[in-house]
Parts: C-alpha cells; structure tokens; sequence
C-alpha cells in the first residue's frame, strides 16, 4: 500500500500523497475492523449489494510532498521517473553552474572538464584490496544514464546524501590511464539542494506592478550578501531601475518562488 501510494496510483482517492502514506496503518486497521463485522454478519462476500467503507483520515491538514519529493518516491517505488525529470526542476541552478549533458561530454573530445548533472538510481557499494571503500553509481541526466567510479574521501565525505532519487552537480575530468583508454573521473560532487541555499552573488529582477515590490520585500528579508537590481516596466512603456543600498540573501528556493508569482529574473 505504502509503495502504491508513493507511485502515484491513489491519487483519485486523494491527492495529498503524504496524508495517505501517514494513515496506512489507520486504514489498515480501519479495513480489519471492517472484515470482523463482515464476517459477523455473514454477509456475502460477493453480494450484488457493495460494502461502502468511509476511511477516517488523521492529520487532515498534513502539507503534502514537495514536487521533488514525489518524483523521489515514486522513483522508489516503481523504478522509474513517471511525472517530470527531477533535474528539470532545477534548471536555473543548472545554467547558472554551466552544467552539460554527459552525452555532450562524451562526444566532445576537445573538452578535458566540466560539469555534469544526475539524478541517483543506483549506488553498489564495494571496498578496494587495501580495504578503502569506493562506489559504482549510476545516474540519468536528461539525456542519458551512465555510470562512475566515487572514492573512499568523497563517497565518505557525501555517504549521507547519496540517496536514490537525489539529484547531484558533479564535476568530473577525463584522463588517460595507463592502457590509453580514456576515462572520465569523478572531482568533486555537489547536492542540489545544497545548492538550493547558496546565495547568489548579483540578480535583477523584473516587474511591471508595484505589488511585485511589496513581495520581494516580505520574501527577501535576510541580510545577505546578494546585491539586488530592480527594473520596472509600466504600462506607458517606461522602464526604471534601481539597486537596492543594502544586500540581502538570495537563493535559488526564492527565484522558483519568484517565477511562480510573475516576477521574472536574471542572475
């Protein structure tokens, strides 16, 4: 029931998927009870007659998964993505870290580094002669899967993160090794929603009404050290700037927020 309802299959029920997975056990229990007094009465069981049971819900209020953690579990559950690519949700963090596809780095032979975005599906732990541990994962990006080699230092360092359905930048290097066979080797890697939180250095947002403004206030009520530009566009086709004199703290969380109530930006 559990993975059924992480996949999605439950949603004509309800579409809050948190409260459902919360109540298993409450429906569970709810449908014995049921079974008892079916059997009680001897009803039966393939009567013309239906049984209508009226599931009691707790937490009705319970705030629901996040976009990023649906397609998460339904990952878990059925072992692909069924709504949309987890990295597609992060594609300004994408751009603004110059993120290419593993596809283009592959095809690309003059390009030695950069880097390359993935969303986990598998990691196979194994440990070298020498005992030092070290990994085989396998990611997809929005063009292909592929696999690499993380060692003892980084998958230590990143054990806690590196879970199925959690999306990564990773900067990687190709080389040559000693057979010249070209291999593309893991630097250093990234969670994205790390990255989520890191403030931005410069962004200028566009609006075309001054209730815009009164959002940007509530919302960006950090100090930080984001410097902020304004343009205001009116309806008699004026265009106004402005930098605020003091800098507040910017993240990619706010600019999704943002986009979401008509403000667009750039950074």
């Amino acid at each position: 029931m559990e993975g059924l309802i992480k996949s999605g299959a439950f949603d004509v029920l309800d579409s809050n998927r948190k409260k459902l997975f919360t109540n298993v056990a409450t429906f569970l229990k709810q449908s014995k009870s049921s079974d008892d007094i079916v059997d009680n009465e001897q009803n039966l069981l393939f009567s013309s007659e239906s049984e209508n049971i009226n599931f009691r819900v707790a937490d009705v209020n319970l705030e629901d998964w996040d976009q990023n953690e649906k397609i998460k579990k339904e990952f878990e559950s059925i072992g692909f993505f069924v709504g949309e690519h987890p990295l597609k949700s992060n594609l300004k963090i994408l751009d603004q870290y110059d993120v290419i596809s593993y596809l283009d780095l592959k095809n690309n032979s003059s390009l030695k580094e950069c880097m390359i975005a993935g969303t986990l599906i598998s990691i196979q732990e194994k440990k070298t002669l020498k005992g030092n541990p070290y990994a085989i994962i396998k990611l997809v990006d929005l063009s292909s899967m592929y696999e690499l080699f993380i060692f003892s230092e980084k998958l230590i360092e990143n054990r806690k993160n590196l879970i199925v359905g959690n999306s990564f930048l990773i900067k990687v290097k190709k080389e040559m090794n000693k057979d010249n066979i070209e291999r593309i080797n893991l630097e250093n890697i990234f969670f994205v929603d790390n990255l989520n939180n890191d403030n931005i250095d410069r962004i200028t947002f566009t609006i075309d009404n001054t209730d815009h403004l009164d959002l940007i206030k509530k919302r960006l009520n950090q100090r930080g050290a984001s410097v902020i530009n304004i343009i205001y566009k009116t309806d008699e086709n004026k265009q106004y700037s402005f930098e605020l004199n003091s800098n507040v703290k910017v993240v990619i969380n706010d600019i999704k927020f943002f986009e979401k109530n008509g403000i667009s930006s750039n950074f």
